[in-house]
């Protein structure tokens, strides 16, 4: 009876060795294949018993004896499988659990969760071989031992809580400072986009963090994944804060350039909108070449926007002819409303959009010249008031879709037609249209090209005489008959 006793407490310390060893393997990472052919001799020992039980104890001594010394050879420590090795590696555990917090992102971090990693499948190992009495120890143990990490590890879920709301609060004041729905180009649109999807992806993080407190368990990499997955996130942010900057201060100096011009056009002072103009240069500028700061460049953009809105407002209301700052004036002006749509995001940061910006300008230049010259030769029977003058740049502006041509040159060959001889505007209009389609199939300007036709007004005596030449020369030049010969010639002939 004694010996039956003895061969059973001899079995269960074996046994408890036999997971200790395996445990000491796991937490340090190494190999656990010889471990079948331990529990395979083990288990042939025990057989053995049934034929002599002091050999069978002698037998399983030996065992023990061995696992002690592999256990010593391979660095292994503790191997005892009792609840005072799980005690050991649970502060193990939490060393590497604060170490991976601590260093979070690093490559020390991984260090550490690779080793908490390790640590926990050899304290679950022990656990599985525990007797129920020493599992009630294990979780009392752990009760107790792992309060004070609890706390810090709701800590570290509040910290990056309060960082992925703070980087919202960021985004959401970007939002305020350049209006991403207001967006109209392409590259705008693209832009709002992405401001929506960074914006999912932050939510998306602090839905993880929830789940994590809220498990039960201190998965400290997945912690460390969302940090990792929040700077990722920042750093597409970073990106899109700097085009959206550039594109705005682009779409801002060209609603200030054509509001400079509407001034210009009744006499007024342009100086503080062109301030506010330099002002948003330099502030696109500085982004562009790196040398402002973000969150510098978002509380400028703010400023200058609101002053903007200010101006742009005192306008309105002097004239009550304008609509709020950031839609589009109406008239020629709307030719160049999607002067940004062309571009693609990838090159919103390139020259690329900076000679768009100057485009515009030199655009808004020569329809001002434009209008400047078309004033100066009205007819005398022609009111040069803003009603009338909208009316013409409206109609030239149709003229221009229709034939493909700019504003400009559909107004200057207005003008043009007028200076040739052209009694009334509806003259000159229709002089204007042909000889934008003129213009079209050969290399001349614009006003080269009202001049032509302007001349066989004069020598035909009759608008639809002279058309119906241009019709002829320019509709045989259209469908290739000896391909611009015949309307050159027509020019040379009526020159």
């Amino acid at each position: 009876m004694k010996l039956e006793v003895s061969f059973n407490v001899k079995s269960n310390e074996a046994e408890q060795y036999l997971a200790g060893f395996e445990s000491a393997l796991l937490r340090l990472g190494k190999s656990t294949s010889g471990i079948n052919a331990l529990k395979n001799e083990f288990e042939s020992i025990k057989n053995s018993a049934n034929g002599n039980l002091s050999s069978a104890i002698k037998m399983i001594d030996d065992f023990i004896n061995k696992l002690k010394q592999m256990g010593s050879k391979q660095g292994l420590g503790n191997i005892s499988g009792t609840i005072s090795q799980y005690k050991q590696y649970a502060k193990e555990l939490q060393q590497a659990m604060s170490g991976a917090l601590k260093s979070s992102g690093s490559d020390t971090a991984k260090g550490f969760e690779q080793q908490a990693d390790r640590i926990k499948n050899a304290m679950q190992r022990l656990t599985s071989s525990f007797k129920e009495s020493q599992r009630e120890s294990a979780n009392a143990f752990n009760s107790s031992s792992f309060s004070g990490f609890s706390s810090k590890y709701e800590a570290e879920i509040n910290k990056v809580e309060k960082s992925i709301n703070r980087f919202k609060s960021s985004m959401q004041n970007l939002d305020k400072a350049v209006n991403f729905k207001s967006f109209q180009s392409d590259v705008g649109r693209g832009l709002s986009e992405q401001f929506d999807q960074i914006m999912a992806k932050a939510e998306q993080l602090r839905d993880k963090l929830k789940s994590a407190l809220s498990s039960g368990t201190f998965d400290i990499s997945e912690i460390n994944r969302i940090k990792d997955e929040l700077k990722q996130v920042e750093q597409e942010a970073d990106s899109l804060k700097q085009k959206s900057i550039v594109l705005k201060c682009a779409e801002s100096i060209s609603e200030l350039e054509k509001l400079s011009s509407k001034i210009r056009d009744i006499g007024g002072d342009t100086s503080k909108i062109d301030s506010l103009r330099d002002g948003f240069v330099s502030l696109g500028s500085g982004i562009r070449e790196g040398t402002a700061g973000i969150d510098e460049a978002i509380s400028k953009m703010k400023s200058l926007s609101s002053e903007a809105q200010r101006t742009f407002s005192s306008f309105e209301s002097s004239t009550g002819k304008m609509g709020s700052f950031g839609s589009k004036i109406q008239g020629f002006f709307s030719s160049i409303k999607d002067s940004f749509s062309n571009f693609t995001i990838g090159e919103l940061m390139a020259d690329g959009i900076n000679q768009a910006v100057y485009q515009i300008k030199d655009t808004i230049s020569g329809l001002d010249e434009a209008m400047s010259e078309f004033k100066r030769v009205a007819p005398d029977n022609f009111s040069l008031n803003t009603s009338n003058l909208q009316s013409v740049a409206n109609e030239a502006r149709e003229i221009g879709i229709s034939v493909g041509q700019s504003v400009e040159d559909v107004i200057t060959g207005m003008s043009t037609a007028l200076q040739a001889g052209a009694g009334d505007i509806q003259t000159a209009s229709e002089i204007a249209k042909n000889s934008a389609i003129f213009q079209n199939v050969t290399d001349m300007s614009a006003k080269s090209a009202s001049k032509a036709i302007s001349s066989m007004v004069n020598q035909y005596y009759d608008m639809d005489s002279a058309l119906n030449q241009v019709d002829h020369g320019v509709g045989k030049s259209v469908k290739g008959y000896n391909n611009l010969t015949e309307a050159m010639d027509l020019v040379n002939y009526a020159g």
